[in-house]
């Protein structure tokens, strides 16, 4: 299938109304098709590295991860299984090869290892845990499955966990600064580069990768975006079951940075920041470092945002907008160009973006 006649289906997680709805990306437009029903709370979305496989969680009330095979997005109503969890999940992730399905607990401060095979047949195996990362926030997993990567919010650093045997060994601690807030991490293999977003600040901390060792070593910080200078520090937030919640005027004005995504080429970075709804897209300049060049105004509050496979698309939605967007990226002079909105219905929070394959259709 060429390029220029490459059809995306997009999946957005819809908390509120707790329905995953499903669009079509041809040439640049983006196209409604319909909703699927998964439950209160849906947020977090994973998708298995060849697309055949996603995972969804549900939050608070009812704590499920579902399974939706590929075949299954595209003619049914309803995931295949669900699977009953005893944790809330901010972050899920499939291993390379299929093999687990990492989950990220920011309120239990530690990361869960399902046995993939097993959570399709709805039974909740698993592998192993790994204790004590205070609020653990997301995983980034090495493409030989060696190694896995997770944040730490609250404490500012990465760990590097291998496994051995059955279980994942902490071999590894790289400190960023301990009020970064690193909360999504992206790892770009061919580069040997693990990145990640502060919430707290909006910067881009660039890590190197040991190939042979898994450690990591800090390689750049990058500065204050001037887009964000008129935020202050955002701080590690209470979870969302917690009864005492910080006020509006408390939030109002704070940098709350949310989502990090790298080209495959590693030529163009983008993030999103929630209070300021704005879209930061960063280069390398002559001399190698990270600068913002430009930023976007884009959908109120985005939690996420999505590359296509190509990197030439970015999809972003908001938790607090009705509509999904689309975005041409200008990578020559460093610039989002907006091509298409589409109806996004209540509490957007998470995409997935993956090619459909010919003889594909949407129902």
């Amino acid at each position: 299938m060429s390029r220029k006649n490459t059809i995306l289906l997009a999946l957005v997680s819809q908390s509120v109304e707790g329905v995953l709805n499903l669009y079509t990306i041809k040439n640049g437009e983006i196209y409604y098709h319909r909703r699927i029903n998964a439950g209160d709370k849906v947020m977090p979305l994973a998708l298995s590295a060849d697309g055949n496989a996603l995972f969804a969680h549900t939050r608070v009330l009812k704590k499920e991860i579902l399974y939706y095979p590929r075949k299954w997005l595209i003619v049914e109503n309803e995931p295949l299984v669900r699977t009953v969890v005893e944790d809330n999940f901010v972050f899920l992730a499939v291993s390379p090869f299929s093999r687990f399905l990492y989950a990220v607990s920011y309120e239990a401060h530690r990361l869960v290892v399902f046995d993939l095979d097993a959570l399709k047949r709805g039974e909740p195996l698993v592998v192993t845990t790994v204790e004590n990362i205070p609020h653990a926030h997301s995983v980034a997993v090495s493409s030989d499955e060696r190694f896995v990567y997770i944040s730490s919010l609250s404490a500012g650093f990465v760990a590097t966990l291998q496994w051995q045997c059955q279980s994942l060994v902490v071999v590894g601690r790289q400190l960023i600064a301990a009020d970064f807030g690193p909360r999504h991490l992206r790892l770009h293999t061919p580069s040997a580069r693990l990145y990640a977003i502060s919430e707290f600040k909006g910067q881009i901390a660039t890590m190197c990768v040991n190939p042979q060792t898994g450690q990591l070593a800090l390689e750049e910080i990058s500065s204050r975006p001037v887009a964000l200078a008129g935020l202050q520090d955002g701080f590690p937030r209470p979870t969302a079951t917690d009864t005492v919640q910080p006020s509006a005027a408390l939030l109002a004005g704070r940098c709350w940075g949310s989502e990090i995504q790298i080209t495959p080429d590693e030529r163009t970075i983008l993030i999103a920041e929630r209070t300021s709804s704005r879209i930061l897209l960063w280069q390398r300049n002559a001399s190698g470092c990270l600068i913002c060049r430009s930023w976007i105004e884009t959908e109120t509050q985005p939690r996420s945002i999505q590359l296509s496979p190509c990197g030439n698309y970015l999809m972003s939605c908001g938790e607090k907008s009705s509509m999904v967007a689309l975005y041409k990226i200008d990578h020559l002079n460093g610039k989002l160009v907006l091509v298409d909105r589409a109806p996004g219905g209540n509490g957007a929070n998470c995409i997935e973006i993956i090619t459909l394959q010919r003889g594909e259709k949407m129902l």
